[in-house]
C-alpha cells in the first residue's frame, strides 16, 4: 500500500513539472490580454470623459459669456429732467450711476447736492452727490433701473464760504441750519485761521441794503448763528486778518446776476496812462477804475465827469459806477492853464516867424 501511494506521488511531481510551466504561460498571456484590453477601455472611457468635460466647460464658460455680453450689451431707458442743460431721455448700461447721466446732460449749478430718483409705483428716493464726491459714499450714488426718472430741482439757495477752509466755495443748501454745519460742509478750518478775529458774514436784507455781521468762531456761537440763502462767509486769515476791506461782493451766491445793457464796459479817457475799455463789475467805484487805468500826475482826483446815456455829470472817487459809463478823468487846473499856455505861445512864435520871414522876403 504505501508503495502505491509512493508512485502516485512521483507521477504526480512528474506531471506536476511538466504541466505547470505551460498552465501558467497560457494564464499570463491571458491576464495580460485582459488588462492590455482593460486599459484600452478605461483608457477610451477616461479620453471621451475629458472630452466630455472639455466641451460641456467650454458650453458652460461659453454659456457665461454669452450672458456676460448679454448684461454689458443691455441697455435701459433713464429720464433725466429738472434743472439741466440737455433733459431728455438716454440709453445707459445696467452698471451706470447717478454721475455717469448727470455727466450727459449737464447740470445748470455746480456742486448739485440734492438730487431725486423717481421710479413708476415706487417712492421718490433722495441722494446728495457731495457725499459720494468728498466723502466717497457710494450709497448716495446709486444704480439705475429702466425707466428711472432722474430729477433735479431747482436750487433751494446757496451760500459761499471763503477763506482758511479746506473746500471754500458756493454750496448748495440741503437741510443746513446753523454756520457749524457749513463750516463742516466746507471741511474744517485750515492753519491759516486767524483765531483772535470773529468771522464776517455778508448778508443782504430788504432794498438791497447789505449788512456785515462778525460772528466769533467758537463752536457754540457758530452753532447759534442761523444761515441764510444768500449769505457769503468770509474766514479771516493770518495774512489778511489786521487789514481793511469794505467787505463788497460781485454777485449774491446761487442768483444769476444780469447787467441789461449792450455795452458791458466801463470807459476810461484823459489823464491816465491806459486809456479803454474795462470790463463791468458791479461792486467796483469810480477810484478803482481810475486806478486801473494808471491816473496821471496832473490828473484831478476830488471828481471825474461821467457821460451816462448821452449826458454828462460830475461823481466822486467813491462812487459807483454803471456799465457803458465813459469816466472822464481831467486834468488839475494850473496844469491845465500852462498847457494851454505853451500851446498859446506855440502859436504865437509860429505866426511871430512867419510874419517876419513875409517882411524879409518883400523887403528884398
Amino acid at each position: 500500500m504505501i508503495k502505491k501511494i509512493n508512485k502516485f506521488l512521483s507521477v504526480y511531481l512528474i506531471l506536476s513539472f511538466i504541466f505547470m510551466p505551460v498552465a501558467q504561460a497560457q494564464l499570463e498571456r491571458s491576464s495580460i490580454g485582459t488588462i492590455k484590453d482593460n486599459k484600452d477601455i478605461n483608457v477610451k472611457n477616461l479620453s471621451e470623459e475629458s472630452a466630455g468635460k472639455k466641451d460641456s466647460g467650454s458650453k458652460s464658460f461659453g454659456g457665461q459669456q454669452s450672458r456676460m455680453s448679454l448684461i454689458q450689451e443691455q441697455q435701459i431707458n433713464i429720464h433725466v429732467l429738472g434743472d439741466v442743460q440737455n433733459p431728455g431721455v438716454y440709453k445707459a448700461k445696467v452698471s451706470d450711476r447717478i454721475v455717469d447721466l448727470l455727466n450727459m446732460a449737464g447740470p445748470n449749478r455746480e456742486k448739485t447736492r440734492v438730487v431725486q430718483i423717481r421710479h413708476p409705483g415706487k417712492k421718490t428716493r433722495y441722494y446728495d452727490l457731495y457725499q459720494y464726491y468728498h466723502f466717497g459714499n457710494l450709497a448716495q450714488n446709486p444704480f439705475l433701473r429702466d425707466n428711472d426718472v432722474i430729477f433735479i430741482p431747482k436750487n433751494r439757495g446757496a451760500i459761499r464760504i471763503e477763506g482758511p477752509v479746506a473746500r471754500p466755495g458756493l454750496y448748495e443748501l440741503n437741510g443746513e441750519k446753523n454756520l457749524l454745519q457749513i463750516v463742516r460742509l466746507a471741511g474744517g478750518f485750515s492753519r491759516a485761521l486767524a483765531k483772535s478775529h470773529a468771522i464776517k458774514v455778508i448778508r443782504f436784507v430788504g432794498d438791497g441794503k447789505k449788512s456785515v455781521i462778525s460772528v466769533v468762531h467758537d463752536k457754540s456761537s457758530l452753532k447759534k448763528f442761523k444761515v441764510e440763502k444768500g449769505d457769503v462767509y468770509i474766514i479771516p486769515d493770518v495774512i489778511n486778518a489786521e487789514k481793511d476791506f469794505d467787505y463788497s461782493v460781485e454777485t449774491i451766491p446761487g442768483e444769476h446776476i444780469v447787467y441789461p445793457t449792450s455795452v458791458p464796459d466801463v470807459f476810461v479817457i484823459g489823464a491816465v496812462s491806459l486809456p479803454g475799455p474795462y470790463p463791468y463789475k458791479s461792486h467796483l467805484t469810480v477810484k478803482d477804475y481810475v486806478g486801473f487805468s494808471g491816473a496821471s500826475a496832473n490828473a484831478y482826483l476830488r471828481s471825474v465827469k461821467v457821460l451816462r446815456n448821452g449826458k454828462k455829470k460830475r461823481l466822486r472817487m467813491y462812487s459807483k459806477i454803471q456799465a457803458g459809463d465813459v469816466i472822464i478823468v481831467r486834468e488839475k487846473s494850473l496844469e491845465l492853464f500852462l498847457k494851454y499856455v505853451g500851446i498859446a505861445a506855440t502859436i504865437l512864435s509860429v505866426t511871430t516867424s512867419a510874419i517876419v520871414f513875409q517882411d524879409f522876403v518883400r523887403n528884398r
